[in-house]
Formats: structure tokens, sequence, C-alpha cells
């Protein structure tokens, strides 16, 4: 065989060297590999995730309020749309806007989706379950989606120092959520939710 040469001395007892060992992921190194140009090539891609995850948001409100039976564009101010605008404030600061009016996050998507790379907002149990009643539905109500590994939010630092969120959720039955926002001030920064009560107007992100 060809590990003949590591053999133990005859006679040696076994001790545990080391015990309750198990893999562990470089947690600054992989939060680097997913903000850098080795996975995305170049850090203009950030905008192409930041555009799908908005169109994602769109048809998802779509195809809730088919599933409800309501128009599918029930007035101007609910219709699906995506606005991106790059500029300058105030302070000599660039900035990226990007506003959807799709279906927005609640506290779930935003704790345990968006904030987890590698997890969709798909794989929540809730989605889910509104996943089966899509397909249940007569007739079944069709979603595309674009987010494939749930990694893209991290792309969004290629760009940015810092990353501000405020969503409002079109809820599944129809309803608006409370209108959340987060300001993240790094990709391994600690942040709040804030909360600021039922949102008025639309939902979106």
């Amino acid at each position: 065989m060809l590990n003949d040469f590591l053999l133990p001395q005859p006679g040696s007892p076994a001790i545990i060297a080391a015990t309750g060992l198990r893999f562990h992921l470089a947690e600054d190194r992989i939060r680097e590999f997913l903000m850098g140009e080795n996975l995305y090539g170049e850090p203009s891609l950030a905008l192409r995730e930041l555009y799908q995850n908005a169109l994602d948001a769109c048809r998802l409100a779509r195809a809730r309020r088919e599933f409800l039976g309501q128009p599918p564009v029930p007035s101007a101010a609910d219709r699906p749309s995506i606005e991106v605008e790059q500029g300058v404030d105030a302070s000599g600061r660039g900035f990226i806007d990007c506003v959807d009016r799709g279906a927005g996050m609640g506290l779930d998507e935003l704790t345990n989706a968006f904030c987890q790379a590698g997890v969709r907002a798909s794989d929540l149990s809730a989605r889910i379950a509104e996943a089966h009643d899509f397909a249940s539905a007569d007739p079944p109500v069709v979603l595309w989606q674009n987010s494939r590994f749930g990694i893209g939010v991290m792309s969004y630092f290629m760009i940015a120092e810092a990353v501000t969120v405020t969503t409002a959720r079109l809820n599944r039955d129809g309803s608006l959520g409370d209108l959340l926002r987060m300001h993240i001030t790094g990709p391994a920064d600690t942040f709040d939710v804030e909360a600021f009560g039922p949102a008025l107007l639309a939902p979106g992100t």
C-alpha cells in the first residue's frame, strides 16, 4: 500500500489527541471571496445582482396578487416597477438608489435570508408553503425567480461602503407589513432592524 510508511510503533496504544472537531468556514476569507472579483469578475456586476433582486420582488408581488384574484396592476401607485438612480449627495458622497415596488421584505426575510449568505428567501418555510399554494391554484400561479444561491447581497459591498435597506412587505393576504429599515456600515459589522409601524402607501424596497 502507498501509505505503508505511515505505521505506528508496534504496541503503541492510540490516544485521543483532540476531540469535538468539525469543519469550520474561515468567515473573514469567505466573506471577502463573496464580495470580491474572484467570484463576480467585475464590480459592476453587483448592479446586476441589485436589479435581479428587485425583479424577483416585482414578480413575487404580481404572483401574490394573481393568487388573491386581484388585478396584477391594481393602481398606478402599486404597479410593480424598478427605478435606479446614481448621483452624489449633499456631503459629496456617491450613491446608488434602487427602488422597487415589489413584494418587499418582512422581518423573517431580512433576518433569515437577506442577512444569511447562502440562504435564499425562497428557502424559507413560509415561502416554500406559498410556492406550494401557487402550484396548487387553478390555474397554477407561475413564479419565475432569478436568485439561485442567496449570496448576491454580499456583492453590494464591491461598490459600496455602506448599504441602507428600507422595505415594506406585501403580505400574502394583500395587506401591508411594517416599514422596516437597516443601515449596514460594513459586511462584518453588526446592525439592527428598525420598525416604524405599518406602511401607509405601498410595498417595496
